[in-house]
């Protein structure tokens, strides 16, 4: 039908065509795609349809004459020469404009299907076009006309012009969903002046999601509105606070509205566009302007996106905030929509200054919020959801750590500073629409201490250890880098004000509520309204449900009453999955009543008078009985009125989802009765009657308790720590089945289990059995440069374990604690021993070179092991994922994931290799270690305590120890490495047994022994099992000492008798008439291991 030779590849665009012909008879081609053998005359293309090279040459054959071009031209003519028109012969134009297309689409992609094509379809490019006479420009009727291969083509209106407009919704936080070719509705603010007959000239414009931040205009497709729109000027009376409610079905942000008014964008208007055909997520836009008129409305410091590298450093870009419009256009047949839904987020800055110090110390599982949401947004996109929602307590609090100052100066963290954090973690891990409300964290202005000022009744205030799966040990004097004591919080931490939602409301979502209808299913999202009341420990909803979201929800649902999947989202519980019940009752459906002391069912409402759910329990808290129940977190208002609303007649909802209380649970009521379901992994229920789902927290470590409180712990909840997660939540064809699952490992953390008991930070943890203590040691080195013992320096990150030396024996690699010096060579390591009792412990300093992995084995076989060391040592997250290769030299390893890369240097010599400053040593076998170095001087060996003594005197192992402490925070136990403990001649060693003459049972552990001569101390010890201590004294101070023993017993409470003085030994004699004070002595021993001196104390 046509001679490629003369007119040339064709495509969609122009690449370098022209109608007029080049030298050699051939279509003018700026590209220069072919050429003309001068001696043959045949025509090779060198170049493909966009000029880029080809494999190889293609040679055409010889251009036609003239005279048979007319006869195989596509242009159709009639006897005279003319161009039949579409009303002479409609088949034969429908015939022409068909191969047009093909060949314009289809270019030089012979392997491909036209359905495959975007618009390849035969009726796509034919209906809308005709035919024309082969002129440029315009026709009688002033419409834009184009020339491709001499045909003629008519587009069906003028160019549109951009719609200025700021485009309300879709947004970041509140996308558009569609099916192909449906109805897509837009909310928009226009300027007043702005009316029905405006958007038939001016047209708003899409691209894919990919080129969302590209502003040339031939990346963007025009939208066709096929409703006529509605117009609404907000008015403050129809809204209360801080929302202006629109059309009955969303409430405006007031502070939005407010602010764009004073730009003349007073009107909102409510369209519908003709969406596209092809399935995908797209960007919507208005004008390029958009987002710089938002910006003019935010502080100078919160228009610039804040970036974070390797989790390690904040640094701020000058990527300018902008606004985005996604919506996904799903394939037509989509019945319903699964969701992935998250809850409590708690995004903050510190949390990568945590991750940080946590990593460095070698504290394993830190629980890092903003890696964790990162890690479910990425395991989102593997499974079979369509949406996402995120129900509140986005963010932990407004202002948020600056990267600048000490990030425990909570006094200088700054505004916004969190938002613009989840604005940045949402934008880049957007796998499909996102749908957010706001909780009470969101609406909280100013951080917080990572502990309470003290604890309160059956719990804590800000207590975060357990949520980042640390202890408050660690949290508190690792982290934290503080004392004991617990300061302050900066400012009042439960204030919440509206300002501190405004940032999310101009970028994000400008909605507080909203609803959306997809198919046959219909979604309200509602709002937590700010106002918190503390009452009961957990926070509740105290101004919702408002009246206005109240009206909300009765016309959304008066509107939807034909929709077979009705969802509610929001962030305050309906029914709270208290941890003081244990799972195993609430599976029952029964609680304990205040009323009766009794099992009852649960009340749902109207039930002899009882409120919705407000069935005390009585939960022990500090050895107190408090009243709780499964209204606790709830919302104050309107509650029994929603319960009636969900579930009267037949036009139930169906499924009511929210977060807030970090614990999973799934409700559903059935008669007068509300009953938790035993759930797993994966459940499923009839839509015949409302489910609840309350959501496990998806940043923080969460809660679930199995047998309720435990009275033999004097109150203590035995509570299990669960992994971050998020629920997905699916239905089937025909939308009467909900099948709700919790997807394994949605993150890769691992949580402790814990109980909860009330100790020197509130609570701390425990093990049901075995025992538990904390160890405070300090380690000197010699410095051969000052000659002086020295404390290691932290910067050697050299681990202590701590070990049961039967353990040791049997070749057990697990020790029973262990932790990395820091300052001043100080370390505090918790100790938990679930399986002995009085284990015998000493300590182990690691000096030796540790085994990093093999040079040749990677990439290969030791990747993991590189991995690994990555991780643990230097905090490199991505290495996880990263591209592990090899120079060509073979010198150098190479680690790469997107935009960040890390390289391991070998030398010429083979003998070292480098990585960012690190010296690593290598060995004849291509192995490489870590060196430990302290003060210049390289160790072949590990230290062990067992045979050494502290600087005071105390031995470094502890026979069968019962104690809960060795060493203390302020003074811990001090060794210098290298000495052995005792120097021949001048030690001493001690061997004592204590018993109290009132009960006739030993001297309880933890008791610290001295050994004096006369005004001066010796040394110590701690009394461990049976009453017994061992001290051994490096230096006795002289020749002859005049020894003598204190046990220090003052303040003790011993047999029920609170002592006030220690006791001494001198003026009383051992059980075997040995004197307690030993003039002029000269021996090196007193007592022996198996024959200590035994002392009977009267208290």
């Amino acid at each position: 039908m046509y001679d490629t030779a003369r007119t040339g590849l064709r495509g969609r665009t122009v690449h370098g065509h022209a109608v007029r012909l080049d030298e050699n008879g051939m279509m003018f081609d700026a590209l220069r795609r072919w050429s003309v053998d001068e001696r043959t005359k045949e025509v090779t293309y060198v170049k493909d349809m966009i000029g880029g090279a080809m494999d190889k040459e293609v040679v055409m054959g010889k251009p036609l004459p003239e005279s048979d071009l007319l006869k195989r031209t596509a242009m159709y003519r009639n006897a005279q020469g003319g161009v039949w028109q579409e009303a002479e012969d409609p088949e034969s134009m429908d015939v022409c404009a068909e191969i047009h297309w093909k060949r314009t689409v289809g270019g030089f992609q012979p392997w491909r299907k036209m359905s495959e094509i975007k618009g390849g379809k035969k009726d796509v490019g034919v209906k809308p076009l005709k035919l024309f006479v082969p002129k440029g420009g315009h026709d009688h009727d002033g419409n834009y006309t184009c020339i491709v291969d001499s045909t003629c083509i008519v587009e069906s209106r003028k160019e549109p012009e951009p719609c200025d407009a700021i485009i309300l919704h879709p947004a970041l936080g509140f996308p558009g969903v569609v099916e192909s070719e449906g109805n897509l509705r837009v909310i928009l603010l226009a300027k007043n002046s702005v009316d029905t007959d405006y958007f038939k000239t001016h047209c708003l414009s899409y691209c894919t999601w990919e080129k969302k931040d590209n502003n040339n205009n031939k990346a963007r497709e025009y939208l066709n509105i096929i409703q006529s729109c509605k117009t609404y000027g907000a008015n403050p009376s129809e809204g209360k606070g801080e929302g202006y409610v629109i059309n009955n079905s969303y409430r405006l942000s007031k502070a939005v509205y407010d602010e764009y008014c004073k730009e003349d964008y007073n009107k909102v208007v409510i369209l519908e566009v003709k969406a596209p055909q092809s399935e995908g997520l797209y960007h919507l836009v208005s004008f390029d302007g958009e987002s710089e008129v938002m910006r003019e409305m935010l502080d100078e410091a919160d228009r610039t996106r804040v970036m974070v590298n390797n989790e390690q450093k904040q640094e701020e870009t000058d990527k300018l905030v902008k606004l985005y419009h996604p919506f996904k256009v799903f394939k037509k047949n989509t019945e319903y929509l699964n969701i992935a839904t998250l809850a409590d987020t708690h995004l903050a800055m510190r949390w990568y200054e945590y991750y940080l110090k946590a990593s460095k110390k070698g504290i394993a599982g830190f629980c890092n919020y903003n890696k964790v949401f990162v890690e479910i947004m990425d395991k989102t996109k593997s499974d079979d959801t369509h949406i996402t929602f995120i129900l509140g307590d986005l963010i932990d609090y407004n202002r948020g750590f600056d990267g600048k100052s000490d990030f425990r100066n909570i006094d200088k963290y700054v505004e916004n500073r969190n938002w613009l954090l989840f604005y940045h973690l949402l934008l880049e891990n957007y796998p499909q629409p996102i749908f957010t409300v706001l909780g009470n964290h969101d609406y909280r202005i100013n951080p917080y201490q990572p502990l309470p000022r003290k604890p309160i009744i059956g719990g804590e205030a800000h207590n975060i250890a357990y949520d980042l799966n640390l202890t408050r040990r660690e949290v508190w004097e690792e982290i934290y880098g503080m004392d004991d004591k617990v300061h302050a919080a900066c400012g009042s931490v439960l204030t919440t004000d509206w300002k501190s939602i405004y940032w999310y409301t101009f970028v994000i979502n400008p909605f507080l509520d909203y609803t959306l209808t997809y198919r046959d299913q219909t979604f309200a999202m509602l709002d937590w309204n700010r106002e918190e009341d503390i009452e009961a420990l957990l926070p509740w909803a105290a101004n919702s449900l408002s009246k206005e979201q109240y009206e909300i929800l009765t016309n959304w649902k008066n509107t939807n009453k034909d929709k077979i999947i009705k969802v509610v989202g929001f962030h305050q519980t309906l029914y709270n999955p208290c941890d003081e019940v244990g799972s195993k009752q609430l599976k029952k459906g029964e609680i304990y009543s205040d009323e009766k002391k009794e099992t009852i069912p649960v009340g749902i409402y109207g039930k002899k008078g009882c409120d919705p759910g407000h069935v005390l329990v009585y939960c022990f808290g500090g050895g107190l009985l408090i009243p709780h129940h499964l209204m606790n977190g709830t919302f104050c208002k309107r509650r029994k009125e929603f319960i009636k609303f969900i579930r009267e007649d037949k036009n139930i909802v169906n499924l009511i989802l929210s977060g807030h209380c970090h614990r999973q649970g799934i409700y559903q009521i059935e008669n007068d009765s509300v009953r938790q379901k035993a759930v797993d992994e994966e459940c499923e229920f009839d839509n015949t009657n409302p489910v609840i789902v309350t959501m496990n927290s998806s940043g923080p470590v969460g809660f679930k308790n199995i047998e309720g409180i435990s009275k033999e712990k004097e109150g203590s909840r035995h509570i299990k720590l669960v992994a971050p997660s998020y629920t997905k939540i699916s239905f089937n064809s025909n939308g009467k089945k909900i099948k709700i699952v919790n997807p394994k490992d949605s993150t890769k953390i691992k949580v402790r289990e814990v109980v909860q008991d009330s100790k020197k930070y509130g609570f701390t943890e425990r093990f049901e059995k075995g025992m538990n203590m904390d160890v405070y040691l300090q380690f000197k080195a010699f410095d051969e440069t000052t000659k002086l013992y020295k404390p290691i320096p932290a910067e050697s990150e050299i681990e202590v374990k701590v070990w049961d030396y039967d353990d040791f024996l049997r070749g057990e690699n697990e020790h029973i604690g262990s932790g990395t010096i820091m300052r001043d060579g100080k370390v505090h390591i918790p100790v938990q021993h679930k399986d002995e009792t009085k284990p015998d412990i000493f300590f182990e300093v690691v000096l030796k070179d540790r085994y990093l992995f093999s040079w040749d084995n990677v990439p290969g076989s030791d990747n993991e092991r590189l991995i690994r060391f990555l991780w643990d040592d230097l905090a490199i997250w991505w290495a996880e994922k990263a591209k592990i290769e090899k120079s060509c030299d073979l010198r150098t390893i190479i680690i790469s994931m997107d935009n960040h890369s890390a390289k391991i240097i070998m030398d010429k010599k083979k003998e070292k290799a480098t990585l960012d400053g690190i010296s690593l040593k290598v060995d004849k076998n291509g192995k490489l270690y870590k060196v430990t170095e302290i003060f210049g001087k390289k160790y072949e060996n590990n230290w062990c305590s067992k045979g050494h003594t502290s600087t005071d005197g105390i031995w470094g192992y502890f026979d069968d120890y019962e104690g809960d402490k060795i060493g203390t925070l302020q003074k811990p136990l001090v060794f210098e490495i290298g000495h052995k403990g005792r120097s021949s001649g001048q030690g001493l060693t001690v061997s004592l047994q204590f018993k109290n003459k009132s009960t006739g049972g030993p001297l309880p552990p933890g008791i610290t022994v001295e050994v004096w001569d006369s005004n001066v101390l010796l040394g110590s010890g701690i009394i461990s099992s049976n009453g017994r201590v061992y001290i051994s004294i490096r230096d006795k101070g002289g020749d002859n000492p005049d020894v003598f023993f204190k046990v220090k017993l003052a303040g003790k409470t011993l047999g029920g008798k609170k002592v006030d003085k220690d006791w001494v030994s001198r003026g009383n004699v051992s059980t075997n008439g040995v004197s307690g004070y030993f003039d002029d002595y000269e021996g090196d021993t007193l007592g022996s291991k198996n024959d200590p001196l035994v002392y009977v104390i009267d208290i």
